[in-house]
């Protein structure tokens, strides 16, 4: 039986665990302001980094590669492949799907079959894997990692699956919003 937790409490977890991952998302964007002239910028900023920096271990070539596979079958069963506006669909709502389900569909199933520390041990290394699909480096895996976390948390904190997802498309809203948003404020 799952808790009887409030829905305005459910709702008030999933918008500070999105509040969360947008502040990091700015803390990240300062940083690499910070040290955008300094020497450690080679590391730190994302820019300098390609994905060819990394060798991953077969498995996770494996299992990244299904996860593009099942976002490309997806797409072409909804007939969403191609077009700008259904990229925008596979971010918000394939891809919060397809990965959650890969990354916090196990964590959901083995809520109640295994302790507390194996499970936060399974969430931080299914956290690592989702920040390594996504591929990116430096100072740009924090938004990810809180991401990550936080829809673990949520998981773990409301025993529903659903809460993770939305949190996933409300992080990917943002991320694609941003730079229509700064144009709008700013200017082109």
């Amino acid at each position: 039986m799952k808790p009887k937790i409030e829905f305005i409490r459910l709702w008030v977890c999933i918008l500070l665990c999105f509040a969360l991952t947008v502040l990091i998302c700015s803390l990240t964007h300062y940083l690499v302001c910070a040290v955008h002239t300094h020497d450690s910028c080679r590391f730190l900023c994302p820019s300098y980094l390609s994905k060819e920096t990394i060798v991953f271990p077969y498995f996770l070539e494996k299992w990244f590669a299904l996860q593009s596979w099942l976002l490309v079958v997806d797409q072409n069963l909804l007939g969403v492949a191609g077009s700008h506006r259904n990229l925008i669909f596979s971010n918000l709502i394939l891809a919060p799907l397809v990965e959650e389900a890969m990354y916090r569909g196990p964590l959901y199933l083995l809520k109640k079959h295994v302790g507390f520390r194996i499970w936060w041990l399974l969430a931080s290394f299914l956290c690592v894997i989702f920040v390594l699909s996504h591929g990116i480096f430096g100072l740009s895996v924090l938004p990810i990692i809180v991401l990550g976390l936080a829809s673990s948390w949520l998981v773990f904190k409301t025993e529903r699956f659903w809460p993770s997802i939305v949190l996933h498309f409300l992080y990917n809203f943002q991320a694609i919003s941003l730079p229509f948003y700064q144009s709008f404020l700013w200017g082109a």
